[in-house]
């Protein structure tokens, strides 16, 4: 729903589906993304603890979760939901790019460069192009670190590059 309806509408749907049947897991979890996407991180922990009551191994609700979580800072408690999944998918794409972002929050820059590292090397969803994405996310690390949030953590002349399906990290001092 919400790549395909607006986000007020995804909303209204969400709302909608969670007051017909408050005990299905993917209504929580849909009005739960809705929220989230508004940065509305209480009422966001509300819906994903609804839908993981109704279906505690909803590896999707548990990522949201961990997400809300770091959003607030509280990086330990969101480890917690990351370890659940990994008990469920422990090399899945989206695992690994909560993982790399979690690393970040915590200021943890080799963290983060180790998990783009292994998203490029996941391949994990057929016919994704996972190279691409993480190198995305990389840059996104690396634009963090130069706006001087890990300054002391990696030299500013850090260089990226793909080379034959692998990322290229050159002046990389951590």
């Amino acid at each position: 729903y919400l790549h395909r309806l607006s986000l007020e509408e995804a909303g209204r749907a969400f709302t909608a589906a969670v007051r017909v049947a408050p005990e299905r897991a993917e209504g929580q979890y849909g009005l739960g993304k809705v929220y989230l996407e508004y940065n509305r991180l209480d009422e966001a922990a509300q819906a994903f603890s609804q839908a993981l009551k109704a279906q505690p191994k909803h590896a999707d609700a548990l990522l949201a979760m961990s997400q809300v979580l770091r959003g607030k800072r509280q990086f330990d408690a969101a480890n917690e939901y990351l370890e659940k999944v990994t008990e469920l998918y422990p090399n899945s794409f989206p695992l690994l790019e909560e993982l790399g972002h979690l690393a970040m929050a915590r200021g943890n820059a080799r963290g983060a460069v180790a998990m783009a590292g292994r998203l490029v090397a996941s391949n994990e969803p057929p016919g994704r192009i996972l190279n691409d994405h993480a190198v995305m996310e990389l840059q996104k690390i690396l634009r963090v670190i130069r706006r001087g949030e890990m300054r002391r953590a990696v030299e500013p002349d850090v260089q990226l590059r793909t080379e034959k399906h692998r990322i290229v990290v050159s002046g990389l001092a951590v």
